[in-house]
C-alpha cells in the first residue's frame, strides 16, 4: 500500500463530506461580509479571481477568533550600501493553540522601493540623463531616500506573512489570491493605455515625494499641454459641481466608487486605505493626478509629525505583535 493510499485509507467519507461543506460555507459568508473596494478587490491585467487586501484579513482573523503574532526570521540592513530585506513569520492562534503560519519579505531592492521618478531638471547632479531609463517624459534614478523607507519595508514584510496566514487558515486560496499589488512588482512595467496618455493633463506642481507604499509609477506623466482643455481648472483637474476650484487637492469631489459625491479629504478622514487603493486602479487621470497630490501632502504631513520609537535591531519582538 502506498503512502497516499494509507493517508486516504485512515479518512472518513462522511467527515471529509462534512469538512468540505463547511468551508464551502464559510467561503461563502467571507464573500458576502466582506466589502470589495476595501477588504478585497480585483487588479486589473491579473485575472478575475480577487484579491485579499490586508482590511480583509484583519476581518477574518476577527470572525475566526484568532489572534496574531510577528518574527523576525531573517534581516539584512546595509546601511551603507542601502540594502534593507526583511522575512517575517506570522503565527496564527487560538486559545493559546498554534494554529498555523505564513511568510512574508520585502527589501530595498524592489522597484517601487530602489527608485523614483523624477523631471529632467531634477536629476541628481553627475549622472547623465541618457543612460536613464525614461517613461512619460520622466527618468527613473536610484532613491535616495531610501533610509526613510526602513519602517515601511518592515510593515510590508508584516503584511504579506498576515496574508499568507489567513488564506491557509481559512482554506481561501480558492476564493483571493495574495496581494499581487505587492509581490508583482513587473506589472508597473507596461506603457499605460493610449486613451490615458492622450488624456493626460497638467500634473500638480506640489508632488515633490511620493507616498511611500506606493508605486512610484503612479506619478508618471507626459508632457502637460500648456492650457487646461474645456470643464478642466488650471491645475488640470476635472471642474467640481457647483463651480468649486481645486486649489486644494482634498476638495477634489470623485464621482465615481462607493464614495462617489465625496472629497478626497472626508474619504481619507473616513478611511484611509480607499484612495491608495484605488489609485492604481482606475482609469480617470483627473483623479489619479488628484489622489497622487492629496497623497504627498498627507505624507509630507506624516513626516513632519511625530516620529517612531527607536526600533531595537537586536529583537525578534516586532512592536505590533498583538
Amino acid at each position: 500500500m502506498t503512502n497516499n493510499a494509507i493517508i486516504l485509507d485512515g479518512i472518513s467519507n462522511e467527515v471529509t463530506r462534512k469538512t468540505l461543506t463547511s468551508i464551502t460555507n464559510f467561503q461563502g459568508v467571507i464573500q458576502s461580509t466582506l466589502e470589495e473596494g476595501h477588504d478585497f478587490g480585483v487588479i486589473p491585467g491579473t485575472g478575475n479571481k480577487p484579491t485579499l487586501l490586508k482590511p480583509g484579513a484583519e476581518k477574518i482573523l476577527m470572525l475566526l477568533g484568532l489572534t496574531s503574532s510577528y518574527e523576525i526570521t531573517a534581516k539584512e540592513e546595509d546601511w551603507e550600501r542601502g540594502l534593507f530585506a526583511y522575512t517575517i513569520r506570522c503565527s496564527l492562534h487560538k486559545n493559546g493553540q498554534l494554529i498555523t503560519q505564513g511568510i512574508g519579505s520585502c527589501n530595498s531592492r524592489e522597484s517601487k522601493y530602489r527608485y523614483r521618478w523624477v523631471q529632467k531638471n531634477d536629476i541628481p547632479a553627475g549622472v547623465n540623463p541618457n543612460t536613464l531609463k525614461t517613461k512619460w517624459g520622466k527618468y527613473r534614478v536610484e532613491n535616495d531616500d531610501i533610509y526613510d523607507l526602513v519602517n515601511t519595508l518592515l510593515k510590508m514584510a508584516k503584511k504579506r506573512a498576515q496574508i499568507d496566514a489567513v488564506l491557509t487558515v481559512a482554506s481561501l486560496s480558492e476564493v483571493f489570491t495574495q496581494d499581487l499589488d505587492d509581490v508583482n512588482i513587473g506589472q508597473y512595467d507596461a506603457a499605460p493605455p493610449p486613451q490615458q496618455q492622450q488624456n493626460y493633463q497638467q500634473q500638480p506642481q506640489q508632488q515633490t515625494r511620493r507616498y511611500p507604499s506606493e508605486p512610484a509609477e503612479i506619478y508618471d506623466a507626459p508632457s502637460a499641454p500648456s492650457a487646461p482643455p474645456p470643464g478642466r481648472n488650471g491645475n488640470g483637474y476635472a471642474q467640481p459641481p457647483r463651480g468649486q476650484q481645486h486649489n486644494n487637492p482634498g476638495d477634489f469631489v470623485l464621482d465615481f466608487g462607493k464614495y462617489k459625491g465625496r472629497t478626497l479629504s472626508s474619504i481619507h478622514a473616513e478611511n484611509q486605505g480607499y484612495i491608495p487603493y484605488v489609485i492604481d486602479r482606475t482609469n480617470r487621470q483627473d483623479a489619479k493626478e488628484a489622489m497622487a497630490a492629496f497623497l504627498a501632502i498627507v505624507e509630507r504631513e506624516y513626516y513632519n509629525g511625530p516620529m517612531d520609537p527607536p526600533f531595537d535591531e537586536n529583537t525578534t519582538q516586532l512592536p505590533f505583535d498583538r
